[in-house]
Parts: structure tokens; sequence; C-alpha cells
């Protein structure tokens, strides 16, 4: 069983640089990245919500998403997660001021995410 996620950046702005030296917008990950974006890094898990991982054994925390859809995105860009799970991407995405669209089929992780971010709106 794999223990790592892949993360997918796509743009249709054809000037957008992944690792923009002039304007290091991860600088306040540094404690993950060090002083540039690196491809590798570790992140513990969730134990906040580890009860989840029992209902969707892919899902990862919410600081996951929200640490590249912050350094990634401005307010009001679309976020897309594919394969939306448990909602960790909608609700990282909420937070920081972005729309979003999620794909998931099975309707039980759907209504998860929707508690989820009805949770969410009642702690904002």
């Amino acid at each position: 069983m794999k223990r790592y996620e892949y993360i997918f950046l796509f743009t249709k702005n054809p000037k957008f640089e992944i690792n923009n030296f002039r304007i290091n917008k991860a600088i306040k990950y540094k404690e993950r990245f060090g002083k540039w974006i690196s491809n590798l890094f570790y992140m513990p898990p969730d134990y906040e919500n580890l009860h989840l991982v029992k209902k969707h054994r892919a899902g990862f925390p919410v600081a996951l998403p929200k640490m590249f859809i912050d350094i990634f995105s401005k307010k009001n860009d679309i976020i897309l997660d594919p394969f939306l799970g448990l909602g960790s991407t909608a609700i990282a995405a909420e937070e920081l001021g972005r729309r979003w669209v999620g794909c998931e089929l099975i309707k039980e992780y759907c209504d998860i995410t929707k508690f989820r971010l009805a949770h969410l709106q009642t702690t904002l």
C-alpha cells in the first residue's frame, strides 16, 4: 500500500511559474519545504480526524490541499478535485476563499463532505 499522495497542478495561464524564485509564495510553509518549494515533504497524520480514515482509506488532512491551494491560487479561483472523497480539498478551498468543484461517485462520501462543510460554516 502506498504511503504518499500525488499532487498535480494544472493551469490555463501560460506564464504561470510553479516555483517562482522572485516571489516565493511558500515562505510561510518554510518549516515544511525549507527555503523553496520541493517536490517531496513529510506531513504527519491528522490525528484529530483519524475516525475519518475508517470511512475512507485514502483520506488526508485538510492541511495538505490547503497548503497547495494557498500557494498556487488566488481568492475566487476555481479548485477542481476529481476524486472528492471526504472533502478535504473542498474544506481547504472554502477556508481560503476559493470556489471549488468536486466529483465523487459514492453517496456516503458526498454526505460526509456535506456534513463537514455545514459544520465548517458554523465555525468560521
